[in-house]
């Protein structure tokens, strides 16, 4: 039998200098911006999205090929309720895009924080739960299934409603392309 998707859940933790990293159950949950990244002090509210289950955050910034995207390391102390898991993950990503993100998603340590992660590759970029104001909320596995990916039909999706967002937004702030190296 393969592994469900609290079986599949892992990131490294980073818990102090002199401790270092130690894999634990967890997510990363990420997010892209065309412009004007939050502060992380923003995202200190992120661990009230669980209202079900306990966890930690830590919130990082990347800014690679000019993409803004902040990864929230999300350890799970305490896993929620089957039923809670879906309505969960679902606020988690909206609580990015209410925040000004374009695209969320969400995947264990093989999970990339850039947008690049949206091409289909096989397996599917490794996302395993995206959100979108266009596409919604997709997740192909429940926490006790067995671990799903989205497809690649399925990242398209949101990789085509990024790529809109991205060229609406430099019509609509021309200067923006001026300010690239």
């Amino acid at each position: 039998m393969k592994p469900t998707t609290k079986q599949s859940l892992g990131i490294f933790w980073y818990f102090s200098e002199k401790e270092g990293q130690e894999e634990v159950e967890g997510l990363y949950v990420c997010g892209c911006w065309c412009a004007g990244l939050p502060d992380k002090e923003f995202f200190g509210s992120f661990s009230k999205t669980w209202s079900d289950g306990k966890v930690e955050a830590s919130v990082y910034q990347v800014d690679a090929d000019n993409e803004k995207s902040i990864t929230i390391s999300t350890r799970i102390l305490e896993w929620p309720r089957e039923k809670n898991w879906h309505p969960i993950l679902e606020e988690c990503l909206k609580y990015l895009i209410v925040r000004g993100a374009l695209v969320a998603w969400c995947g264990g340590e093989a999970c990339g924080s850039t947008p690049q992660m949206l091409d289909p590759i096989d397996p599917a970029g490794h996302i395993y739960a995206a959100y979108s104001k266009q596409n919604g909320f997709v997740c192909n596995s429940g926490l006790n299934d067995e671990h799903q990916y989205l497809r690649n039909d399925q990242l398209e999706l949101f990789k085509g409603e990024l790529m809109l967002l991205r060229k609406n937004y430099k019509q609509k702030n021309p200067a923006s392309e001026k300010t690239k190296t």
